[in-house]
């Protein structure tokens, strides 16, 4: 509760055992794992999005960039970054002319394992 990252030696060597954030109780910021995997996915639409810099505000130009962003964010999905995702990619006439879109997402980001739980029952042999 006090927001401290916990450590614990273990056979593989010193581990982090609990990595909480200093954000607020009810924010879906409260993991470490939450921080890094929206960061990763924020640097990966950076870079998709990167040849489109410069380029036409057409209709197909803002389509083709939703495709490349779902490309990539489909690949973290394969490696188990993100459970699921939504995008969408809009630009209205005024951000046409100024030369902007907004990337919209919804992002079900994988979390560690946090706990085991075990049952054990006796029986007579």
């Amino acid at each position: 509760g006090k927001r401290f990252v916990g450590f614990a030696s273990k056979t593989k060597g010193t581990v982090v055992s609990d990595a909480p954030t200093a954000s607020r109780p009810d924010s879906d910021y409260n993991r470490r794992s939450t921080m890094r995997i929206v960061k990763a996915t924020t640097d990966v639409i950076r870079v998709v999005g990167e040849p489109f810099l410069g380029e036409g505000m057409s209709g197909a130009q803002i389509a083709a960039l939703e495709t490349a962003i779902q490309q990539v964010l489909s690949e973290l999905v394969k490696a188990k970054v993100l459970v699921r995702f939504d995008v969408r990619v809009t630009s209205s006439a005024l951000e046409r002319v100024q030369g902007k879109a907004k990337v919209q997402l919804v992002l079900v980001p994988a979390f560690e394992l946090r706990q085991i739980s075990t049952t054990v029952a006796l029986a007579a042999a």
